[in-house]
């Protein structure tokens, strides 16, 4: 699929959690923070707050229409386990993700056990969390 043209850069928070406005509002305060760092003043962020779990689901069908828009070069996640529980599922969203050249910025570690595998260098973790990440 071809992707959308405009001329800012801008990035995109996706937030997978059924907990209290104010534990969401702590996780998108430090989703700004790591934005600001790539020059990004307040990404869009979706919250998921559905049961599901399953990588074909409404809310990631959502996060992929934006992240077809061409100025869309970063993808902001509490953790890489809020796209999906299957391992399988999430290296093929980190490779969908990777081929509309954006990167994804994981604010817990689980990235992790992605990054030292070539086909998935696009992700950046953060290893260091506040109370945002309980």
């Amino acid at each position: 699929m071809e992707k959308k043209k405009n001329n800012n850069i801008e990035g995109i928070g996706f937030i997978k959690s059924r907990k209290p406005e104010a534990i969401i509002d702590k996780i998108v305060k430090l989703m700004y923070v790591r934005a600001k760092e790539y020059e990004i003043e307040r990404p869009k962020i979706l919250v998921d707050d559905g049961c599901y779990t399953d990588i074909d689901r409404l809310a990631i069908d959502t996060l992929f229409k934006y992240l077809h828009y061409e100025f869309i070069k970063y993808l902001f996640i509490r953790r890489i386990m809020d796209i999906s529980l299957e391992v399988g599922d999430l290296k093929k969203f980190i490779k969908d993700v990777n081929e509309l050249d954006v990167i994804i910025i994981c604010l817990g570690e689980e990235t992790a056990m992605f990054s030292c595998e070539k086909d998935y260098v696009n992700c950046i973790t953060y290893y260091e969390m506040d109370d945002a990440s309980q």
